[in-house]
């Protein structure tokens, strides 16, 4: 899999960048088959990869930088394998906080992001 538009390394982490409008999602074993994220982001960015081994899922989030902005990120999860979002991004119309997202990705990674764990 392929994650493009990444900006720094952060750890296990990576920062996006807001300026190349995009991140693309691509599958090795289906290059024609990929994700392109737009509207998801804002000023505050991120991506890893997260969950069980083999299971693995795209992990994106998001928060704008103004006064009227929470301090929560709103997630994204990717399904790579299939290639589908899974939640998150208005999928099936319901936003995706950081309970949802450790949910779809069986991993704590989005509970220490919004600060629900230490």
């Amino acid at each position: 899999m392929r994650v493009l538009g990444i900006s720094s390394i952060n750890g296990d982490t990576f920062g996006i960048d807001i300026d190349s409008g995009r991140v693309i999602v691509r599958n090795r074993a289906a290059s024609t088959h990929e994700i392109v994220v737009r509207d998801f982001l804002s000023d505050h960015n991120g991506v890893a990869c997260v969950g069980p081994a083999g299971l693995e899922s795209v992990l994106l989030w998001s928060t704008c930088g103004g006064s009227a902005c929470s301090d929560d990120f709103g997630f994204m999860v990717i399904n790579p394998r299939r290639m589908v979002i899974v939640a998150g991004a208005d999928h099936l119309n319901k936003p995706c906080d950081a309970r949802c997202a450790a949910s779809a990705t069986s991993s704590v990674v989005p509970l220490r992001l919004n600060g629900l764990l230490d």
